[in-house]
């Protein structure tokens, strides 16, 4: 029987030489996240644009309490009021998510003249900072021999990760991407999800 997916070919050709893992985080701080970095702090256009597009063609009237301004060095015409992180999970409920990515898919034909020749195919695509993980890494194709958890107090995981690897001969653990405003993670959620309508969370 042959390999089922690539993942599958490289392990027999490899045998115990592959070595698959993913990172996972928390769900609820990674949409926190992201919002208070590509929302609030970065102030990213190709992300705010979207959500105030949907959110004028879903509700008639905004709810600004819990709507942050822009600070200055913000240049975004959209909106005077960043989302809310309350809008922003509605808009991540939404349909309004997916965003149409065209992708070209290549043949080889059999024609008179051999070529190659390709097809567009749209893709609805969510942003990787929320894509879902089974959507992004697979776990039910991808037989997995470690799964990280990012919030693993003692590290323990990362490291068996390093040292299964080989990678300590060429790297250590390091933060590369701290939170924001000097705060805990867990301080930063009970401050935002306090302010979310219970209805957003069911």
């Amino acid at each position: 029987m042959g390999p089922k997916n690539q993942f599958d070919l490289l392990s027999r050709l490899l045998g115990d030489e592959l070595f698959l893992f993913t990172v996972v985080r928390n769900p609820l701080d990674r949409i926190l996240s992201a919002y208070r970095d590509r929302v609030v702090a970065e102030c990213n256009a190709a992300v705010i644009d979207p959500i105030m597009k949907w959110l004028k063609i879903n509700q008639e009237r905004r709810d600004l309490r819990f709507s942050p301004t822009r600070q200055s060095g913000c240049y975004l015409e959209s909106t005077e009021f960043l989302p809310s992180f309350n809008e922003f999970l509605l808009y991540l409920a939404s349909d309004g998510n997916h965003q149409v990515q065209y992708i070209r898919v290549y043949t080889y034909v059999e024609t008179p003249v051999k070529q190659f020749s390709y097809i567009l195919c749209a893709l609805m695509q969510q942003n990787p900072h929320w894509t879902p993980y089974g959507t992004n890494c697979g776990p039910c194709v991808v037989d997995y021999d470690a799964v990280i958890k990012l919030e693993t107090e003692d590290k323990s995981d990362q490291e068996f990760v390093v040292r299964r690897t080989g990678m300590e001969k060429f790297t250590s653990l390091q933060y590369m991407h701290r939170t924001l405003g000097g705060g805990s993670t867990e301080s930063y959620r009970k401050e935002y999800f306090s302010k979310v309508d219970c209805s957003v969370l069911r």
